[in-house]
């Protein structure tokens, strides 16, 4: 196959809210592809439930920009970082289908404009692509410019996919870790924390799912609390202890 004549056909179009770019929050928004009939047996065996990779065309995007995109200053390149602007404008985020309705296939986010073009669906394999140790890299510039409760649900994600259900720990977890980030500058998964929690196991989840700190790498210490939800981040530099008091973070 000639590279230069390789061409994407559409499968599919996403359908949602945001009519415009500015209108895709930084969490996303509850979204629907519409498959095209011609490829209806295509999505045989695909059930509610199911976490699938939606892989689209920026269609809006431009493909000169290399390094950042229009509405930020940083200037990585298109291939360390999640932008629009790409070269071959192509899109993917892994969602869970919470609906199937003949040809519409609903998802609990996507991160795409209303009339995206998706060119396909390609199921999430956990046994090859879990990694929560994966790399996290330093993205405070951006947080700094997120909503504070739309931040919070950004990190609470992580925590949702980990412990396999939304609840209060999750929630908490993520607001804990966007107070961290925009209020004290201190990243939660920074890799030189050792991680002190105390709480029940919905909380002990979130945290490792937040730092990636598990007792094989050495860095978690778990005291079971049932009542409680606290969590110690300590370099050996510095310390930082967060306590749920009421309804907020106590963070000394």
């Amino acid at each position: 196959m000639n590279p230069e004549a390789f061409r994407l056909r559409p499968i599919g179009v996403v359908r949602c809210e945001a009519a415009t770019v500015a209108d895709v929050p930084s969490e996303g928004l509850p979204s629907t592809v519409v498959v095209d009939p011609a490829y209806a047996d295509a999505l045989v065996g695909v059930e509610v439930g199911d976490h699938v990779h939606v892989i689209t065309v920026f269609h809006l995007a431009d493909p000169t920009v290399l390094q950042g995109s229009p509405a930020t200053e940083h200037t990585q390149g298109a291939f360390s970082i999640r932008s629009s602007c790409r070269p071959n404008l192509l899109g993917m985020t892994v969602a869970k289908v919470t609906a199937i309705d003949g040809l519409n296939v609903s998802f609990d986010w996507l991160d795409f404009v209303d009339g995206t073009p998706v060119v396909d669906l390609k199921r999430y394999n956990w046994r090859w692509e879990c990694i929560l140790s994966a790399r996290r890299l330093d993205r405070r510039f951006i947080e700094q410019q997120i909503d504070p409760l739309a931040l919070a649900t950004v990190f609470e994600r992580p925590a949702v996919n980990f412990h396999g259900e939304a609840c209060a720990a999750t929630a908490r977890a993520g607001l804990l870790a966007a107070k961290l980030s925009q209020e004290h500058g201190v990243r939660i998964h920074d890799p030189a924390f050792r991680v002190r929690v105390r709480g029940d196991g919905h909380w002990v989840d979130a945290m490792q799912a937040l730092t990636a700190a598990t007792l094989g790498n050495g860095r978690l210490e778990i005291i079971v609390d049932a009542g409680g939800a606290e969590v110690t981040l300590d370099s050996g530099a510095s310390v930082v202890h967060a306590e749920w008091r009421g309804d907020d973070w106590l963070i000394e």
